[in-house]
């Protein structure tokens, strides 16, 4: 079963993010949700990891965050 890990700010970072927690072997992948009737232009995407691999995937995308490699606009689910 897959778990909700990271909202990124955007697909290009999404996909980023997704491509870097391969490289390290972890298994991931995006959710994108619709839309939000208020900001309909709006997409979310969600990074999403087994159980198993929540806690290394969310210490590789805070240490990515940290070394400046992708934004900090994303958010921890």
């Amino acid at each position: 079963m897959n778990i909700e890990v990271y909202a990124p700010g955007s697909e290009i970072e999404a996909q980023r993010i997704l491509g870097f927690l391969k490289s390290e072997g972890i298994e991931a992948s995006m959710e994108t949700r619709d839309p939000l009737p208020q900001m309909p232009t709006t997409h979310q995407y969600i990074i999403l990891t087994t159980e198993e691999s929540r806690q290394k995937a969310i210490e590789l995308i805070a240490n990515a965050r940290l070394d400046q490699v992708i934004t900090d606009t994303g958010t921890f689910l």
